[in-house]
């Protein structure tokens, strides 16, 4: 059967948008940065309880932060893959970042930093331990994928219900964030060679 120049060109285009669709993303972009201006946090004025409920979420989020900055150290300690280890350098960049703007928030109403992680967590990074190589690089995109997405529920859930205008705005300016690692990670996934 002979090929047109339609089909020829087809096939190509085929061909370059699947290789383009395995490209690795850039993972050295910043973080979208705040949008939105809250009460200063000033340490010893008085301050509204929060809700039980904005609470909870203070100290997940807490966590969450220590968690993905520490699966993130894990990574770029054992990973060979300079995709993924620029991916966990912004992991580590960005929510040290996000941590930094919460704490003061935690402070002023006496949220203490976790001690310990969840079982959840510590099941992450006790995985990230056990391998190496791709299948480390794998995982470690994989559960920072799933992190996120669980994260990113987490803010759509708060955001409509949110009282305290500090935790508001701290959840406006950092979902964005959180909604470019999931897509840079999914795209990442995609890159990497699968493994087992």
């Amino acid at each position: 059967m002979k090929s047109s120049p339609f089909t020829a060109v087809l096939a190509s285009t085929i061909f370059a948008g699947a290789a383009l669709a395995q490209s690795p993303p850039a993972t050295n972009v910043p973080a979208p940065p705040p949008t939105i201006t809250a009460p200063a946090v000033v340490p010893g004025a008085p301050v509204a309880a929060l809700t039980a409920r904005d609470a909870g979420f203070i100290a997940a989020q807490l966590e969450n932060n220590m968690a993905e900055v520490l699966a993130a150290q894990r990574a770029l300690e054992h990973s060979q893959n300079p995709n993924v280890r620029g991916f966990a350098q912004k992991m580590i960049t960005d929510h040290n970042y996000a941590q930094s703007t919460l704490e003061p928030i935690a402070s002023v109403h006496h949220i203490q930093l976790p001690m310990t992680l969840s079982d959840p967590h510590r099941e992450m990074l006790d995985r990230l331990g056990q391998l190496s190589g791709p299948a480390l690089d794998r995982e470690y995109v994989n559960s920072m994928v799933n992190e996120h997405a669980l994260e990113i529920l987490a803010f759509n859930t708060e955001l409509p219900v949110v009282v305290d205008a500090h935790v508001s705005a701290w959840v406006q300016n950092t979902r964005p964030m959180l909604l470019q690692h999931h897509e840079i990670g999914q795209q990442l996934l995609v890159s990497l060679p699968r493994t087992g």
